[in-house]
């Protein structure tokens, strides 16, 4: 599939292989900037795999992938990823505020931390309704507060462009709907959200944009229910 026109991240003719079976022949498209982007697909389609690709974590057989027309390392201290829970060691010694502190660009300019870093680790914790848990060890907390303490900390590196593996997965209804708040909040200021994301019921309210991955990429542009109906009729 083709979709050359620029935008907040450009593909360009993308090649994924894996324990040797193709997981994406040659491929390019754009997502603009300003929208909430969900990837979807059936499960073992590839929507993780094609993340981390577009993120440098799985080296492609071909092609690259741009954000703002620049390599990753030119431009990823605007760019705040958040990883599936499963990728985190729950049993390191560290309380969700020291977590979101080292979100933080400035934590790691001196040996203490200092008043603006914590002022805005707090920040960041008000925005998902976590401050009065922050000194809770992250291994104490539910599965819908690690997410929201980890976006809590995406948050507080005041990136231009959020990255999710799967933010809604295992959590409860409240966390979901200021996880959700917050995404469509950050993109209603100029900015731009990739999620992989797997629940068609709540695609259309979370999510206006789409990249459809089903043995290879099937779609990207606008998400509606009619895209919903079209693609996942016959799959989910």
């Amino acid at each position: 599939m083709k979709n050359n026109s620029k935008g907040i991240i450009t593909v360009e003719d993308l090649s994924v292989t894996l324990n040797g079976i193709t997981i994406f022949h040659p491929t390019a498209f754009s997502i603009p900037s300003g929208v909430r982007c969900a990837i979807m697909g059936p499960n073992g389609a590839g929507k993780t795999t094609l993340l981390k690709t577009m993120i440098g974590e799985i080296k492609p057989v071909s092609g690259r992938t741009l954000f703002w027309d620049m390599q990753i390392l030119k431009c990823y201290k605007d760019i705040a990823v958040v990883h599936q829970q499963k990728d985190v060691d729950w049993n390191f010694p560290i309380t969700a505020f020291d977590l979101v502190c080292m979100g933080v660009r400035e934590y790691f300019n001196g040996i203490f931390v200092s008043s603006y870093v914590r002022e805005k680790a707090r920040e960041a914790l008000r925005i998902v309704a976590m401050e009065e848990i922050s000194e809770k060890q992250i291994n104490e907390l539910s599965g819908g507060e690690k997410q929201r303490v980890f976006i809590a900390r995406a948050f507080a590196q005041e990136p231009k462009l959020l990255l999710l593996d799967e933010p809604f997965a295992g959590i409860d209804v409240f966390s979901e709907r200021i996880i959700a708040n917050y995404l469509k909040n950050f993109v209603d200021d100029g900015n731009a959200v990739v999620s992989v994301h797997h629940d068609l019921y709540t695609a259309c309210d979370y999510f206006d944009w789409v990249i459809i991955v089903n043995k290879g990429i099937r779609y990207v542009g606008p998400l509606s229910e009619a895209v919903i109906k079209e693609y996942f009729f016959h799959v989910y």
